[in-house]
């Protein structure tokens, strides 16, 4: 009899034991399962930000671009009377003398796409105010005299500081816009190809630097 009683306790207990483990197994498989989603949500949520980073790339991208698609709008192109040429009225900062050169030669601006970089005599036709630098003043340096050491004397240096109509006391026209005071033209020092002239509107002095400088360009057409 006791054998008995003793034979029916191991049977409960064994069939104990094999539905503890059945229980651990259904578990494990649940916890195998839950893991996958996440593991693919971490994989797509780097693939979505590899591709937002492509995305502002490619924005970069196409703002470098279009760099020179400026909007015109009504006065954005103004004709000086005087020499007869047009002018942007608006310029482009931070410019070396090779970039000054190739804005303007891409600018599309006022329905216009022939814009240039001016040369010194076109650069001192926008002077207005000082009449040693304005266009046929005592100043020497103009297209047809680019050397530093025979063209440019002390006439070339200007008129004083903020004397001029236009804003800010520019030593351009009163009615033209520009954020700038030191333009390139396109007119390379004769001495050295490596530097070229501009024109400060500050005080409309005329001088030179080396070409790798940044300083505004305004385009003329």
């Amino acid at each position: 009899m006791k054998k008995y009683w003793l034979g029916l306790v191991l049977m409960f207990f064994c069939v104990g034991l094999a539905f503890v483990a059945c229980r651990q197994t259904d578990d494990d498989d649940e916890d195998d399962a839950g893991s996958g989603p996440d593991l693919i949500s971490d994989d797509e949520d780097g693939d979505d930000d590899d591709d937002d980073d492509d995305d502002d790339d490619d924005n970069d991208d196409n703002d470098d671009d279009n760099d020179n698609d400026d909007d015109d709008t009504p006065g954005d192109v103004w004709t000086d009377s005087l020499s007869g040429l047009q002018w942007q009225n608006g310029d482009a900062p931070g410019l070396n003398w090779e970039k000054a050169k190739s804005h303007c030669a891409n600018l599309n601006w006022g329905g216009f796409d022939d814009w240039r970089l001016p040369t010194v005599s076109e650069l001192r036709s926008f002077i207005r105010g000082c009449d040693n630098t304005a266009a046929g003043g005592a100043c020497g340096v103009t297209d047809e005299c680019l050397a530093y050491m025979s063209c440019w004397d002390p006439p070339c240096e200007g008129c004083g500081y903020f004397g001029g109509p236009g804003r800010g006391g520019r030593y351009w026209p009163a009615e033209l816009a520009g954020n700038g005071w030191i333009y390139w033209s396109s007119s390379q020092v004769v001495e050295n190809h490596d530097t070229a002239w501009r024109v400060h509107f500050t005080n409309g002095l005329v001088s030179y630097n080396d070409t790798t400088y940044l300083y505004f360009a305004r385009c003329v057409r």
